[in-house]
């Protein structure tokens, strides 16, 4: 994983392939009236041609987690389908708002979609 996990701004990569680590799709937050720490996954959504990020909750606990939680919370994250899929053409896996379907962005291009 990429370095630490991130409080705060949105954080997309600006590269032509997107980078799926930790720092890019996840982040740690302290809850605005519970004061909890919420663990949000990113899933990325589209507006035209731009990209947002749209942070769903996916853990929360009642102490800072340790590095070791953040890292287990993580990697559950990465087989929840509804934030990761398996490119069914490269079998990368890839963020929901970067799939054409049953194959990644890069691999749609690849056969002629225009995105």
């Amino acid at each position: 994983m990429n370095g630490p996990v991130e409080s705060g701004e949105e954080m997309l990569s600006d590269a032509d392939e997107p980078s799926y680590t930790q720092h890019d799709y996840s982040r740690l937050r302290i809850g605005e009236f519970d004061e909890r720490y919420i663990f949000e996954v990113c899933v990325v959504d589209w507006h035209g041609h731009e990209p947002h990020a749209n942070w769903k909750r996916f853990r929360t606990w009642q102490r800072q987690p340790s590095q070791k939680q953040l890292d287990l919370a993580w990697s559950k994250a990465l087989r929840e389908k509804r934030f990761f899929r398996a490119c069914d053409e490269c079998g990368d896996l890839t963020n929901v708002g970067h799939m054409h379907g049953l194959v990644c962005q890069r691999c749609a291009e690849h056969a002629g979609v225009v995105f």
